[in-house]
């Protein structure tokens, strides 16, 4: 490890972190092997990795060759107090040097909430998280949100305290302008910066606590918690009104083939008055239409449950899933013609869940219970690939 360029140590020590928190990736895994053996590291393991398929190694195949490389290079595991601020301290190094874009950064850094009580700073990212997600693209001062998200950024590097000038990860925060760790963690800012939001800072900032008042607390889920219970419900109490509403399309299929038995085949007045096989076929797609709105009215009330863990896609299925009794009301409205205008009224509490489910609030509650499990693989690239 000693002799590893500082770039590619600090990326062995996130992939440690990783490691330590079960968010290993093994993608970027195999490129981190192939540049380690490049760099001249060379141990069994290691050579293993490097002839891995990026895309076929599977997690269960890449942990324990992980373990063992990591192992073979002299690289002490690291605990789960500390395996977070080393990802912290990666995720605001890279925003700050513009190679991931302060946006993009704050993001990862939120879903490192369950650590709050460690680092302070990641409640400091709710205001301008909140601002950026909430205000409409063409009225947003993005320069100035992204200011402040690297100003968490700077903090989050003045605080955690963490940096690989050892094999473990331990080593102290060093001391600005003196020592060969301090060339060291200046050094990658140089590697590392492509130009983007500013010039990169100085190797450490003194450390201490960040300034301005404490943070507040995270967004509340209730409204969240109120959209999922609210829908829910209203899929209840349509289940029963669906089971009769198809009962009933039976019942008329049934009424009408014994009628077209005594009537014949081709009866009706030819001016939109249906009869015989006609009348059947239309009954018959109605019922089709029938059972797939209990269908959706069923998988509503399920995935309503799902999005109220935090979930962005069941939302959007639980919106697409309104659209099938949104639709059939619609249908019967203009169907009956003036006299079935009152129907219109049950489209009244399918608009009040797509305000539930949509609100700023609701999605700021969707914000935080998904990053209450850290991590999620399909938002954070790791930093040890290339």
């Amino acid at each position: 490890m000693e002799n590893l360029p500082p770039a590619l140590r600090a990326r062995v020590l996130r992939l440690n972190a990783d490691l330590t928190l079960e968010e290993l990736d093994p993608e970027p895994v195999v490129w981190l092997a192939c540049d380690l053996l490049v760099a001249g590291a060379d141990t069994p393991a290691l050579c293993e990795l490097a002839g891995e398929s990026p895309t076929g190694l599977t997690l269960a195949d890449a942990e324990p060759l992980v373990r063992r490389m990591l192992t073979e290079l002299g690289v002490e595991p690291v605990d789960t107090v500390r395996a977070p601020r080393i990802v912290a301290h990666d995720i605001a190094r890279r925003m700050i040097s513009g190679s991931l874009a302060p946006e993009d950064g704050a993001d990862e850094l939120w879903s490192l909430w369950p650590y709050r009580d460690d680092m302070a700073e990641i409640s400091a990212l709710t205001g301008p998280l909140e601002r950026w997600e909430d205000t409409p693209a063409e009225h947003r001062d993005e320069d100035a949100l992204r200011a402040e998200l690297l100003d968490v950024a700077e903090q989050v590097i003045r605080t955690v305290g963490c940096w690989p000038d050892s094999a473990s990860g331990d080593g102290p925060l060093p001391s600005p302008g003196t020592g060969s760790a301090t060339h060291e963690v200046s050094s990658i800012y140089q590697q590392q910066w492509p130009g983007g939001y500013g010039p990169p800072p100085p190797a450490y900032p003194p450390q201490g606590p960040p300034p301005g008042p404490p943070p507040g607390p995270p967004p509340s889920t209730r409204p969240l918690t109120a959209a999922k219970w609210t829908t829910f419900g209203i899929a209840l109490l349509l289940l029963p009104l669906m089971g009769l509403w198809v009962r009933h399309g039976y019942d008329v299929l049934e009424d009408l083939r014994t009628l077209s038995a005594l009537a014949g085949a081709d009866s009706g007045d030819g001016k939109g008055l249906k009869g015989g096989d006609e009348a059947i076929a239309w009954w018959e797609f109605l019922v089709i239409v029938e059972w797939a709105t209990l269908v959706a009215v069923v998988l509503l009330a399920i995935v309503a449950f799902v999005a109220g863990t935090g979930k962005a896609w069941a939302r959007g299925v639980c919106t697409f899933l309104l659209l099938f009794p949104i639709g059939v009301i619609i249908f019967g409205v203009i169907d009956s013609g003036p006299d079935g205008l009152w129907g219109a009224a049950f489209l009244v509490p399918f608009g009040v869940l797509f305000a539930l489910w949509w609100r700023p609030a609701t999605t700021r509650a969707m914000r935080v219970k998904a990053r209450k499990n850290p991590w999620p693989h399909h938002q954070q690239p790791m930093y040890y690939g290339r």
